[in-house]
């Protein structure tokens, strides 16, 4: 192994944060996230594993930045929730004990979210939402993110950013991935807007850069942010 890839058990420095290799633990879905979204304790063990396994990095799964349009049951971190912050303070420093960097993932279901835990409080809760108004396969009406709720949403990814430093986290992964929000803006197949963030590339970019300027301001300069794709 190491005559095949000879960095891989090397530590490396991104900003100002040095990793003792070059071994990422991708994010796993946790075991038991509470009804109101916080990091259970076989979780955080699940997470503590990784770190005392050897990983340079761990990075908790899917955090929902925006529960007010996607109600998937996942983590949240809300300081105006009992817990929220102080479960993932725990996993944090779970992780960093053993050494390795703990790193959340910062997540938005899009068109895709689930309506677990969705209160529907308010009219556009009832929906689904995505970048383009469409059916869903399974038949769920998807409606057009408005620019007030794009604001919101860019505006909610820096907020947790800054919630997860504050937590100890020393890196924060965005989930541009796998089918979910970002990911439907970039795509030409969902993306059939005719504003500035439908049509050409940089205009289907144009929302993963705004979110990651937003988690650049909260975090600040030298903070790693791993974009996922």
């Amino acid at each position: 192994m190491s005559q095949k890839y000879p960095n891989l058990c090397k530590p490396i420095t991104l900003g100002r944060t040095t990793f003792r290799n070059r071994m990422f633990s991708a994010p796993m879905g946790g075991t038991d996230i509470t009804n109101d979204g916080c990091i259970g304790p076989k979780s955080k063990s699940f997470y503590e594993l990784r770190a005392k396994g050897g990983a340079g990095a761990v990075t908790v799964s899917e955090c929902v930045v925006h529960p007010q349009t996607d109600g998937s049951h996942a983590y949240h971190l809300d300081t105006s929730v009992l817990n929220s912050l102080a479960s993932f303070t725990y996993t944090a420093d779970a992780i960093r004990r053993h050494g390795a960097i703990p790193s959340v993932e910062l997540s938005h279901s899009g068109m895709y979210a689930g309506t677990y835990m969705t209160d529907k409080t308010r009219q556009h809760e009832m929906f689904q939402w995505g970048p383009s108004a469409c059916v869903r396969p399974d038949g769920v009406e998807v409606h057009e993110l408005t620019q007030e709720l794009i604001d919101e949403i860019v505006a909610a990814y820096g907020r947790t950013a800054g919630l997860a430093k504050r937590a100890g986290f020393e890196m924060v992964m965005i989930h541009g991935g796998h089918g979910w929000l970002i990911n439907q803006f970039l795509s030409p197949w969902f993306n059939k807007r005719i504003d500035r963030y439908g049509g050409s590339l940089e205009n289907r970019c144009r929302f993963a850069k705004e979110v990651l300027d937003a988690v650049r301001a909260a975090v600040g300069p030298f903070f790693p942010i791993e974009f996922r794709i």
